[in-house]
């Protein structure tokens, strides 16, 4: 059989999620699967990447659900009905389409409207890309994914990671260097890095989760330079997962006595790919150039140890 089309799975999506109990989007796919009773050719048919496409098909089915917010995700991979979704469920429109979704929900027009420009734009196809770029693709999805976990996970995540990734890039030789500060009271400092045994050098650690639009500003780099003025430090990091304002980094480069390195959320995203925090390598490639003059030269060497050898003599 042919796999339905993604606005063709609307009401099969709400009407599993009509409980209003959470679902994991793999397991709503497989509801659909075993319902609309796909073949076996069908459930095992898998994208060039790897993936099953009648799970990648559906997925797409719960992020146009999304955009029209009559479901929602409270967590990575996970959905849920809302009130609106439920409203919708119950008066069915027999016209449920996209043509529908975008007279009634703006926020699906769009979402749309922003994929019509992108398909007028020319696209280049995954195997056009070379290596290096296929490389610059997969980290550029993973530090997505890295930046939502961090959002979606309670503060205390983020304090412990921060910690982590210093003590991972190291910047100490020795156990229990690195700690978190208690959540209240913690004076605007959220973890220390001991560069010695002694503590007698100490690296202080605030990190800040805002979401994109939010950037950190100047006076919040003053008061993370009030703190450590009060713990009688010179080295601090300040760590979130937006963007510093022009404002914040010209403060911080200003600082004479103090030594302060501002890491915004790409920044952060690159060093824990490379540092392996919260990421687990599964395949290790090497990406090599033709160094062409050594070739060159090894080929030169090969025809003349060629042309000196006597045929007779073989």
């Amino acid at each position: 059989m042919v796999l339905p089309k993604v606005n063709d799975m609307y009401f099969d999506v709400l009407n599993i999620l009509s409980d209003k109990k959470e679902y994991k989007r793999a397991k709503i796919a497989d509801v659909i699967a075993d319902q609309r009773n796909f073949s076996e050719e069908d459930r095992n048919d898998r994208l060039d990447g790897g993936g099953l496409r009648y799970h990648n098909r559906i997925g797409w089915t719960c992020t146009h659900l999304k955009k029209t917010t009559l479901i929602e995700g409270k967590r990575r991979g996970y959905v849920s009905i809302t009130e609106e979704g439920l409203k919708i469920l119950n008066n069915f429109p027999e016209n449920l389409n996209n043509k529908y979704f975008e007279e009634h929900y703006p926020s699906f027009y769009e979402f749309q409207h922003s994929n019509k420009k992108e398909e007028n734009n020319p696209k280049i196809e995954i195997e056009d890309l070379t290596p290096e770029d296929k490389m610059k693709l997969i980290n550029n999805i993973r530090a997505s994914e890295l930046l939502e976990s961090i959002m979606n996970n309670k503060p205390s995540f983020f304090e412990k990671l921060v910690v982590d990734l210093l003590l991972k890039m190291g910047y100490c030789s020795f156990d229990d260097a690195g700690k978190v500060t208690p959540l209240t009271n913690d004076n605007g400092i959220d973890g220390i890095i001991k560069e010695d045994k002694l503590g007698l050098e100490n690296i202080y650690l605030q990190a800040k989760r805002n979401k994109n639009d939010n950037l950190v500003g100047r006076h919040e780099i003053q008061s993370f330079v009030g703190a450590l003025n009060g713990n009688g430090a010179s080295k601090g990091v300040f760590i979130t997962t937006s963007k510093f304002t022009k404002g914040a980094q010209k403060f911080a480069n200003s600082l004479n006595n103090m030594h302060i390195v501002l890491i915004d959320g790409d920044m952060l995203t690159r060093l824990m790919i490379e540092y392996n925090v919260s990421v687990t390598p599964i395949q290790k490639y090497e990406i090599k150039q033709l160094d062409l003059i050594i070739s060159i030269n090894k080929l030169k060497k090969w025809i003349s140890d060629h042309k000196l050898i006597n045929p007779t003599e073989k």
